[in-house]
């Protein structure tokens, strides 16, 4: 896989991307997942985290929704990946060493204490609170899932206010929803993987269906009493959602091309490609998130480290600096040329 990873990183031509896909998937991946699962459910007592870890990942990718960024770049509309972006996207969907985050790089985020950043990305994505970056990629799921409402002639409201005083926070209200007789409230989460045996790394959907039950346990009965449903919003970092986030999507889109008067194969047709061209955008989002986020957290972090060495010599090397400084007539605190001021006129020889 690390070889193939780094062929697609000199690659420029992206139409090989579903291609080299195909083959890890059918040739490599369920190999792989087979035997990490014989390693785990042999030894649970003495297992090792990286394998867990691993195990987690490769499971959470088998479906049919998380690789659809990997075609994305050939049609406009889509988000498009640099070589960059898509390299660390594929590192970090297999969990690997993604190559440009370099060896004992500290994160400045908030932690304490402060944390070794992992090469496989999995801090920038999953727990790191610097730059907003999980912010910024639960805003851009949120607005295309508005979209989706709004693309079947649903009112929409993003970041409704009138549930604050409940102390709730809904990302999305819809009302005249396709199909649906009552206004619908929907909160988006986006989580990272099962990475321990605790949350059984060998069944996604057992993880996402623990985050979905938060979200109803703090949603569903206050929403229920003020007349709305509601619906949670779970996405993982690699793309995988739950089918019920898909079944909506369906149902939204059947009843709305029913309702134009089109026929149960050309509503069920249409409906069909619409949740797929809806969930790759949000793939796709996902991913452009991902990667740019743990590039951009990558090269800042750099450039703080090299910045304070460069402090560090300087503040060192700096009584040395001071006396020659002054023999050779430099100012020390500006560090320009010291002047000669005229005293007699009052004003320096420069501007005299």
């Amino acid at each position: 896989m690390i070889i193939i990873t780094l062929m697609i990183h000199k690659q420029r031509n992206f139409n090989l991307q579903s291609h080299i896909y195909d083959i890890i998937t059918e040739n490599v991946e369920n190999q792989i997942i087979q035997e990490m699962e014989r390693e785990i459910n042999t030894n649970l007592s003495n297992y090792k985290n990286q394998k867990v870890q691993d195990l987690a990942f490769l499971t959470s990718i088998q479906n049919d929704v998380s690789h659809l960024w990997l075609n994305s770049n050939s049609q406009k509309y889509w988000e498009r990946f640099s070589d960059k972006e898509f390299t660390t996207n594929l590192h970090y969907r297999y969990h690997l060493d993604i190559p440009y985050i370099p060896n004992n790089l500290v994160c400045d985020c908030c932690r304490v204490p402060p944390v070794k950043i992992d090469r496989k990305g999995s801090h920038f994505v999953g727990s790191c609170n610097r730059e907003h970056m999980a912010g910024h990629r639960h805003n851009k799921v949120r607005d295309i899932f508005a979209q989706v409402l709004s693309d079947v002639g649903a009112q929409v409201i993003t970041e409704p206010a009138q549930f604050l005083d409940q102390g709730l926070k809904p990302d999305i209200e819809a009302h005249v929803v396709p199909g649906y007789d009552s206004p619908i409230t929907f909160d988006i989460r986006i989580t990272q993987p099962a990475t321990s045996l605790r949350k059984d790394p060998r069944n996604a959907l057992n993880h996402l269906r623990a985050n979905e039950k938060q979200k109803n346990d703090l949603y569903s009965h206050p929403m229920s009493e003020n007349g709305f449903m509601f619906m949670p919003i779970i996405f993982e970092s690699l793309g995988n959602t739950l089918p019920e986030v898909r079944s909506f999507m369906f149902k939204i889109y059947k009843n709305y091309y029913s309702d134009r008067g089109e026929s149960n194969e050309e509503s069920t047709m249409n409906a069909v490609r619409k949740v797929r061209f809806w969930l790759k955008k949000i793939v796709c989002a996902i991913n452009k998130q991902n990667s740019t986020g743990i590039l951009c957290r990558t090269q800042n972090l750099i450039n703080k480290k090299n910045f304070s060495r460069q402090s560090n010599n300087k503040f060192r090397d700096r009584p040395h600096m001071i006396q020659a400084e002054f023999e050779n007539g430099i100012e020390d605190e500006n560090n320009f040329q010291i002047q000669e001021i005229d005293f007699q006129n009052g004003i320096d020889e420069d501007d005299a």
